[in-house]
């Protein structure tokens, strides 16, 4: 047998499931995509992870373009003096 929300007892003191009238006080702004409780904004938040070779690649790009930017300016001096 499973409990329902109401009484499970891990949740903390006050908290209750949504009924069917209560979903009227969700709004959500359809420009930005935030959503609203009763007027106040739902903090959400997105995390983005990067995986072990997408960290190599990127970390191999960032040397790479800071090389060709050396060499480029070594180029430029060279050519300046």
């Amino acid at each position: 047998m499973m409990l329902n929300m109401a009484d499970d007892p891990t949740n903390p003191e006050g908290v209750h499931p949504i009924t069917f009238d209560e979903t009227s006080d969700l709004g959500i702004n359809r420009d930005t995509g935030r959503i609203y409780w009763k007027g106040k904004e739902i903090q959400t938040k997105q995390v983005v992870s990067l995986r072990f070779y997408e960290v190599c690649l990127a970390t191999f790009a960032t040397i790479a373009a800071v090389g060709v930017f050396l060499i480029e300016l070594f180029r430029l001096l060279k050519d300046v003096w």
